[in-house]
């Protein structure tokens, strides 16, 4: 098995960032989802209520982020808002401090999404613990939904895709880590992996959302693949597609690095 695919995902819900080598931080990849968009009262944004956020399309460099969307003038982002005024900021349970940028770059985000949307970023690595059911206590997550790391495999792509009239991208998934050379959902008895010399502990499935039905390219809303997943793929009446994964120690991932099972489990459980 190989690591065939990395992918970042700066601002959480917009577009993600392929890497051939990126390096895994405290919070999972480098950059990954430590910008978020909040509206007026703190609450974050995502796909599932704005699928417009597909067409924002990120550019990542050393110093700032380039964002752009069709029909507006592109924007670069400060990696830090300098002097951008704290703001207490919501995802799902979670209630932590994060920096704002100021209102000239929130008012592009606001025009793409004809709706106010506030960038902000998270300056500090340790504010969010991962859930204590799944982690230990010094895991850590950006503005992930849950957990740092999101690992997907080829061979369960395309055993979904061919149930459907009309196959779909791996990036309707939005993963993180994608892996080759498996058999189809054998991720789902996963327990420990070794990618290079970095150990991850694969600690849940990830119950899907709406989101894998949003068209990443147009933003465009459809029934699939969710309404076939649902059909083979659900424990209860949660949908599952990957596996959240936390890892053991910061490192550095390539693709084409040998993955290794270490540990398998023998029940699923979402």
């Amino acid at each position: 098995m190989t690591l065939s695919a990395l992918w970042s995902y700066p601002i959480k819900s917009c577009g993600g960032v392929p890497h051939d080598r990126v390096s895994l931080e405290r919070t999972g990849l480098k950059n990954d989802r430590r910008w978020m968009l909040v509206d007026s009262s703190g609450g974050f944004l995502s796909q599932r209520t704005h699928p417009e956020m597909a067409r924002i399309r990120i550019g990542e460099h050393s110093d700032a982020l380039d964002v752009s969307c069709t029909g507006h003038p592109p924007l670069t982002i400060p990696l830090e808002p300098g002097n951008g005024s704290p703001q207490r900021v919501r995802i799902w349970e979670d209630s932590i401090e994060a920096s704002a940028y100021p209102e000239e770059i929130n008012a592009w985000f606001s025009a793409v999404l004809n709706t106010h949307g506030r960038l902000v970023h998270l300056p500090d690595p340790d504010a969010r613990p991962v859930n204590a059911k799944y982690g230990v206590p010094a895991d850590r997550v950006g503005f992930a939904d849950a957990y740092p790391i999101l690992l997907t495999t080829e061979a369960s792509l395309a055993d979904l895709n061919a149930r459907l009239a009309q196959p779909v991208g791996m990036e309707r998934f939005r993963p993180n880590i994608v892996i080759a050379g498996t058999e189809a959902f054998a991720e789902d008895y996963w327990s420990r992996i070794r990618i290079g010399s970095t150990t991850f502990r694969v600690v849940k499935p990830c119950t899907r959302c709406s989101v894998p039905s949003v068209d990443q390219q147009t933003g465009a809303v459809g029934q699939e693949p969710m309404r076939t997943l649902a059909t083979f793929r659900t424990i209860g009446t949660r949908v599952l597609f990957g596996q959240n994964v936390i890892h053991d120690s910061p490192g550095m991932l390539e693709t084409g690095m040998v993955v290794e099972v270490l540990e398998e489990r023998h029940n699923i459980t979402a």
